[in-house]
């Protein structure tokens, strides 16, 4: 084989092995090993309350100073103060529905995979696997509907209930309706 051949050779299989990742983003980021996303990215895909209609508000943010446990007592494998993250609640003008949507990048792909994983186990109840991002998981948590999702380095969780009186119920619409649509924005960046 001469060099001449050789080097157009190996030229093609770099030009094809191009086109395959270029066919496959959603993997590009594993086969890369590089994050999809990165900070600021939080920021620009969050929801806001007209997206849910125009009678919801986003309600203030309480702020938590407790490093990396969420308010319910579940600590993650991060320091929430030390990644980009961003949070947001949401109610319906009677107050008769919430939700609540946070995304946060991560270093790669496997921890936001991982830190989805490890939130569905522990807190999770009747999970099963939506077709959302890289790996999802849909349930419920404390009468809440709940969606869990990585997506490359970016961990979502989304979370919808619907108030009568003194019950709550989940609102598993609400959670999956803000899901997609989280997904489907970092999908567009």
């Amino acid at each position: 084989m001469t060099d001449l051949t050789r080097r157009v050779m190996v030229g093609s299989i770099g030009v094809a092995a191009a086109a395959v990742l270029a066919g496959c983003s959603d993997t590009v980021d594993k086969a890369t090993g590089g994050p999809k996303f990165e900070e600021g990215d939080e920021q620009e895909i969050m929801l806001s309350a007209s997206f849910f209609g125009e009678d919801w508000s986003e309600d203030p943010e309480e702020e938590s100073n407790d490093g990396n446990s969420s308010d319910d007592g579940y600590e993650w494998g991060f320091d929430e103060d030390e990644v980009p993250s961003e949070g947001a609640t949401f109610s319906s003008s009677d107050d008769s529905e919430m939700v609540v949507c946070s995304v946060t990048i991560l270093e790669d792909a496997d921890k936001a995979e991982e830190e989805a994983k490890n939130f569905a186990e522990a807190n999770i109840v009747g999970g099963e696997e939506p077709d959302i991002g890289d790996y999802a998981i849909r349930g419920e948590l404390q009468n809440t509907g709940v969606i869990c999702f990585s997506l490359s380095n970016a961990l979502v969780l989304t979370m919808g209930m619907t108030i009568q009186g003194f019950n709550a119920t989940p609102n598993h619409n609400n959670s999956l309706e803000a899901a997609e649509e989280i997904e489907s924005r970092l999908k567009d960046l």
